[in-house]
């Protein structure tokens, strides 16, 4: 047991009415929301599939790129690929995935390209 507490984290400790006392994690407590625009999107993605507009395919490119959006150059170009051929992969072999996909378009990815 160390009494000066050097190289400890911050005192955090119940108090003597029960309470633990100390510093917040930040966001905790906070709702995650996703914008209107966002949903308004992908909904209109998903009418788009189901009119037959996009293919189950250009859909599920479409979300990729958007995924990994972020990642563009913070990533040399061979390795953005191969994330986004992993999640392309993942998207059509993964039963869970796969459900989800079927769920929301109401089609089964297609098997994964090679």
């Amino acid at each position: 047991m160390s009494i000066d507490r050097i190289g400890k984290g911050p005192n955090i400790a119940p108090s003597m009415t029960g309470e633990v006392t100390g510093p917040k994690p930040t966001g905790a407590g906070e709702t995650f929301q996703v914008s209107r625009t966002e949903k308004a999107e992908a909904t209109n993605l998903v009418e788009r599939v189901r009119s037959g507009e996009l293919t189950v395919e250009q859909y599920l490119d479409h979300r990729v790129n958007e995924a990994t959006s972020h990642l563009a150059g913070k990533l040399a170009p061979d390795q953005l690929a191969f994330v986004q051929n992993s999640l392309r992969e993942q998207l059509a072999t993964d039963p869970v995935l796969v459900d989800l996909v079927r769920g929301a378009v109401g089609a089964v990815p297609p098997p994964p390209r090679d």
